[in-house]
């Protein structure tokens, strides 16, 4: 990612554990939609899309969850029953009362607090207002679909994490706020969606249910540069899906009832596109917004539905109502701006110094053993307050006996060719030493469009364990840079023939790089949520290679030894 913009994230090397994800989406979701073909119910779109939802968005499934997922469901019919009621009675009554909704679910979102609830309830209150305010349709049919779609969707779901269970571990890491940056998210999101509520119920849209959508789910960044990126992949991703179902309809042709073919050309597109999704790794991006344009086409078609021109008129209102939303939450943020207890520009005193709370950072902490005197990180830097920009850890297989493992070995002499082969975004790899004769890996990298150079210093060096510490330069657009990356390779046994490969990078801003985001007025925590698909998408891509790297240099040393 560019330091100053938004790019469509990168796709990484499909692994074992997010194949199974992919599956799981895949399955849940052509189990939800095969259910109502069978059973005859309507809105057969919700049955399809709620599994995509919750499978791909969370992990790994549990009572939290569930209670959040199913209870959004519940509370989102109630307030949309009540809307439709204010609606009939005082218009503006009910504005207000959406306004006033909107407001709670944005706040908790930017607090962080039950997030899965709040999105869905907004998003589900839009599209059950939007839905049952015209008269052909049975708010009684509507609502009970959008429940018992909520409900089957964990029944299925659930039996998927039986089937593949999830093996990765999911901790996000809490973040604190300050006032200014709930206060602008909150109004950002609450008014945009008011907007957009008060447009589609003045306006006779009854086909435009995804475009509905799409106008809220481009405000869950709750900032412009993040409503960019999110209503980019969208449209991308409606095009991609609405073409898929545009094939699917050909390859049908008149056989659109006959449910095991549809179910399987369904289910070849969905795997398709869930495959996607895990594989950029970045939320919903173009592989979730793609998969959801499928399910919602073919969940909604009948025999006689035109979904030629079902498909251009989806692809088109989307397009519309996410070009116009991103100009309300321009236009919105310009104003909110104007004032001082909501203006971003109060976050570059969170972005120069940070949470209170967050702890310190010290090597000998760490275990470390280095003197805290150390050229390349000096004490100054390290007990500075931690700014975690990312965490992450990804494991391979390395099928060599871990006796024959020599990580330190193989860092130092590892070939510039070989490095570059490692992944599309490292360019060269060199060795040397620092001042104080410490042993060194330079790496340059070009991370979505920033050129990185890494100063790698050995801080733990043994067999099976090697901790490299760098203050490495990044050269952006708006100048020179620095982050602190903490890099660590270890193994562990597996069994007499494999072992475990982890490949773990953290990195942490620096005060220069606090003082660069706030020059430019960038919260810290915008940039990071923006940075940090891409470099965990990199970590997840490079671990693969890396296992096979090492595991034909301890190869080749055991033939040699």
């Amino acid at each position: 990612m560019s330091i100053d913009a938004a790019h469509l994230p990168s796709r990484t090397a499909l692994t074992e554990d997010s194949w199974r994800h992919a599956r799981r989406i895949a399955i849940a979701s052509v189990l939800g939609l095969a259910t109502a073909k069978l059973m005859g119910w309507p809105y057969g779109a919700f049955f399809a899309f709620y599994p995509i939802v919750l499978v791909g968005l969370v992990r790994p499934l549990n009572p939290g969850v569930v209670l959040q997922f199913v209870g959004s469901s519940a509370v989102s019919i109630l307030v949309a029953q009540v809307l439709i009621i204010l609606s009939d009675v005082a218009p503006l009554l009910a504005v207000l009362a959406f306004f006033a909704f909107a407001a709670h679910c944005f706040r908790m979102m930017a607090l962080e607090r039950w997030v899965l609830f709040h999105a869905l309830a907004i998003l589900s209150t839009s599209v059950l207002a939007h839905l049952a305010s015209y008269p052909q349709v049975a708010p009684d049919d509507l609502y009970t679909a959008q429940f018992i779609a909520t409900v089957l969707a964990v029944v299925v779901s659930g039996f998927t994490h039986a089937v593949l269970p999830e093996r990765r571990s999911s901790t996000p890491e809490p973040r604190a706020k300050p006032p200014a940056i709930v206060h602008h998210q909150m109004l950002l999101g609450a008014i945009c969606a008011t907007v957009s509520y008060v447009a589609f119920q003045l306006l006779d849209l009854r086909d435009s249910l995804s475009a509905q959508a799409a106008s809220v789910l481009v405000l869950f960044p709750m900032t412009l540069s993040g409503g960019r990126w999110a209503a980019c992949t969208r449209v991308i991703g409606t095009l991609l899906g609405s073409l898929y179902a545009l094939t699917l309809q050909v390859v049908l042709y008149t056989h659109a009832s006959h449910v095991p073919l549809l179910l399987t050309l369904y289910a070849a597109g969905v795997t398709w596109f869930a495959t996607w999704h895990v594989r950029e790794d970045a939320g919903p991006a173009v592989g979730l917004s793609a998969a959801t344009a499928v399910a919602v086409l073919i969940g909604q078609l009948v025999p006689s539905a035109d979904l030629y021109g079902i498909s251009l008129y989806r692809f088109v209102s989307v397009a519309i109502a996410v070009t116009t939303m991103l100009l309300c939450i321009y236009l919105t943020q310009a104003a909110l701006n104007s004032f001082a207890a909501t203006r971003l520009d109060q976050a570059k005193e969170f972005v120069a110094n940070g949470p209170q709370s967050t702890p310190s950072y010290d090597l000998q902490d760490q275990g470390a053993g280095v003197a805290s005197s150390c050229p390349q990180l000096p004490r100054k830097v390290i007990q500075m307050e931690e700014h975690v920009i990312v965490d992450s850890s990804f494991t391979a297989i390395i099928n060599a006996p871990i006796e024959k493992i020599d990580i330190p070995s193989w860092c130092f002499s590892l070939p510039d060719k070989e490095y570059q082969g490692c992944s599309p975004a490292h360019f060269a790899a060199g060795a040397t030493t620092s001042e104080d004769g410490r042993r060194m890996s330079i790496n340059v990298e070009v991370l979505g469009g920033v050129p990185m150079v890494q100063h790698y210093v050995e801080q733990i060096a043994e067999p099976h364990r090697l901790v490299l510490d760098s203050v490495s330069d990044l050269f952006t657009p708006s100048g020179r840079t620095t982050i602190l990356v903490m890099w660590e390779l270890s193994v562990e046994p597996l069994d007499a023939g494999r072992c475990t490969f982890t490949n773990h990078v953290r990195s942490r801003a620096t005060e220069g790089f606090l003082d660069y985001l706030a020059r430019q007025g960038i919260p810290f925590e915008l940039f990071r949520d923006q940075r940090k698909p891409i470099s965990t998408a990199h970590n997840k891509q490079e671990t693969p290679f890396f296992a096979a790297s090492i595991e034909r240099y301890a190869l080749r040393a055991a033939r040699q030894g």
